[in-house]
């Protein structure tokens, strides 16, 4: 079966921090295993889960530094 990346939804690296937060938190009460209707699926480990979020954090932090975005401000001419 093909897999259609185009169709995938681009969260931000607050919404990936906050899914790892939540991660966590299932892995610290829910074990490492969820069955529903009888299918059987892994979880996320809290290591795991715990790198994603400072991942996602560090990321985060990266986009919202104000670096200036390699723009800068010239004037032409002599100065008076």
């Amino acid at each position: 079966m093909a897999f259609d990346t185009s169709q995938l939804t681009d969260y931000s690296f607050a919404d990936i921090a906050l899914a790892a937060k939540h991660a966590m938190i299932q892995a610290a009460v829910g074990g490492a295993t969820l069955s529903i209707g009888g299918r059987s699926i892994g979880r996320i480990s809290m290591e795991d889960a715990m790198a994603l979020y400072n991942f996602a954090i560090a990321a985060a932090n990266d986009e919202s530094e104000d670096a200036g975005g390699g723009i800068a401000l010239v004037q032409y001419g002599e100065r008076v």
